[in-house]
């Protein structure tokens, strides 16, 4: 080869070393979320958008509450009506359920990844945390209380004098 040849081209990966290559930097990802003291599950979820949050499935009533849940009561609860904590820590949980799900190789009845509904439930938990966190709200939104019963009127006989 002289100088004016051209180099030659670098040989193309194999997707094996491509497949080594991404296992390595997803390990050091999750180091690095680890040592600044972010939990490296919650990397892969996206909160859901605004867009999402409003739309029909937005704001779902929690069917079943997670094995082990020591926190507040939230079955039978939207996810709009829980505070911010909780809603992360239920997102946690919807985000390590997927990676069970990828690890397992689990498929729902039309053969898509489970996982992806998790995920996609992890980020309606990780949305509306962030949205009720946006509006100032620390605790559960509640309901407002009823308005007092109506009082009854009184006569010129219940006056005492």
């Amino acid at each position: 080869m002289n100088y004016y040849d051209e180099p030659a081209a670098p040989a193309e990966p194999t997707n094996a070393e491509l497949l080594q290559t991404l296992r390595l930097v997803e390990k050091n990802m999750r180091a690095i979320a680890a040592h600044i003291g972010l939990d490296p599950v919650m990397l892969q979820v996206e909160p859901a958008s605004d867009h999402e949050l409003n739309g029909e499935y937005g704001n779902p009533v929690i069917d079943r509450v997670p094995k082990n849940w020591s926190g507040e009561p939230i079955e039978g609860r939207h996810l709009s009506d829980l505070q911010p904590a909780t809603l992360r820590a239920l997102a946690k949980h919807y985000a390590r359920l997927a990676e069970w799900h990828d690890e397992k190789g689990n498929v729902d009845n039309k053969n898509r990844p489970r996982s992806y509904w998790a995920r996609r439930d992890a980020g309606r938990c990780l949305g509306w945390a962030l949205r009720l966190e946006a509006q100032g709200h620390r605790g559960a939104r509640r309901p407002a209380p009823p308005p007092p019963p109506p009082e009854p009127e009184q006569t010129d006989d219940d006056i005492p004098f």
